[in-house]
């Protein structure tokens, strides 16, 4: 059987997800190869969307970088409310998700319920630990 190919799949749309501190900026810069979203240890330091492009095999990408998800419950800062729901939005408009999980920590429940997001929402999902 002949499966179909889409001109859409050579325009990729994909954002990398995760908690808080999880290297997802360090992640978007590698792949990148530059220097576009702030990385170090103050917690919580991206604070809006990168977005960027690049081409690989003749297939056009675009990247987004997000702010760490907490759970609904450990957030009181609006801004950090606002920006969540954001990144759900975004969340619904890419084709991949990337999942970073920090390696040093044990999956952690709010891992499990991000990967539901992107799960319950179709969306293809790669996990990086």
């Amino acid at each position: 059987m002949k499966i179909p190919m889409s001109s859409s799949l050579n325009k990729i749309n994909f954002c990398i997800i995760g908690k808080p501190n999880s290297g997802k900026s360090t992640l978007f810069n590698c792949l990148l190869e530059d220097s576009i979203s702030p990385v170090g240890d103050e917690y919580g330091l991206t604070k809006n969307l990168f977005k960027d492009k690049f081409t690989l095999y003749s297939h056009d990408f675009t990247i987004f970088d997000t702010p760490g998800l907490r759970r609904k419950s450990k957030i009181e800062d609006l801004d950090e409310k606002k920006r969540n729901r954001e990144v759900i939005k975004l969340v619904d408009k890419v084709d991949v998700v990337i999942l970073l999980i920090d390696s040093v920590e044990n999956i952690t429940k709010q891992d499990f319920r991000l990967a539901d997001l992107a799960i319950t929402k179709k969306k293809d999902t790669i996990f990086f630990i």
